[in-house]
């Protein structure tokens, strides 16, 4: 039985600029999967500024791997982390104010109390960072991204064009080009890493609301002058253009429901 990859993208729609998307995030399912049956594939498009270096793009991806990797550990074990914390802040505040008298009542009580909680929280991150069981997932994580097969695609080719044009235009010009059609024909396997290129877009934007108005720019009976000064309000100046060429290609993949 075959294992679906997961997908990471390079995009550079301009000489010198590089947006990598991939799924090291806190809560993403490349951390929920069997480890050692984890496989990855990358996705280029021609590139803004020619041959891409397979050894810097490989370490970035890694960094990348690590942080989320270690992100994610930690948010799984918030809240055991929270509660032996707290345990040993109240343990430690009352044996303190019970079976040691001191005579400034109080402070030395929730000084030390307060240090004994702060150590048991990070006693408890470095625990789950070094547990053989996170080593072993991280590694074998690794493995599978040094063996990541990296192919051109292209539905990347396309984003990078749409990029480019979301850097350039004038406001005004948004909603015309918003709405004429692709410049590239797509066949059914570019047509998937669209889909697959759209999501990976979507796990990115963090806000609820910024993403809702992406998603509803790419509908074609929406009032896109509206909704265009509601991004540019709400999105980060960074995001605006690959939100902008999101909502381009949306349809085109075939992701609007």
């Amino acid at each position: 039985m075959s294992v679906e990859p997961f997908r990471v993208f390079e995009l550079r729609p301009r000489p010198g600029s590089s947006i990598l998307l991939h799924p090291f995030y806190p809560g993403s399912r490349v951390f929920k999967a069997e480890a050692s049956t984890v496989q990855f594939e990358g996705l280029l498009g021609s590139g803004g500024d020619g041959a891409v270096d397979p050894a810097d793009l490989r370490a970035r991806l890694q960094a990348a791997l690590d942080a989320g990797a270690k992100a994610d550990a930690l948010d799984r074990g918030f809240a055991i982390r929270l509660a032996v914390a707290s345990g040993a802040f109240i343990i430690l505040y009352l044996f303190l104010g019970i079976v040691i008298r001191d005579p400034v009542p109080l402070v030395d009580e929730l000084l030390v109390s307060g240090l004994g909680a702060v150590a048991s929280w990070f006693w408890l991150e470095r625990k789950s960072l070094v547990s053989p069981a996170f080593s072993a997932r991280l590694a074998n994580l690794r493995l599978a991204l040094d063996r990541t097969f990296f192919r051109t695609s292209p539905a990347v080719s396309m984003m990078e064009e749409d990029l480019e044009d979301a850097m350039i235009l004038e406001p005004g010009a948004f909603a015309a080009w918003l709405s004429s059609p692709a410049r590239i024909e797509l066949d059914a396997r570019a047509s998937s890493d669209l889909d697959a290129l759209c999501a990976a877009i979507e796990d990115r934007i963090y806000a609820v609301s910024t993403l809702k108005s992406a998603r509803a720019l790419s509908e074609p009976s929406a009032d896109r002058a509206s909704l265009l000064r509601k991004l540019r309000r709400t999105a980060a100046r960074s995001e605006l253009p690959l939100l902008l060429a999101y909502a381009r290609a949306r349809p085109i993949a075939g992701t609007a429901k």
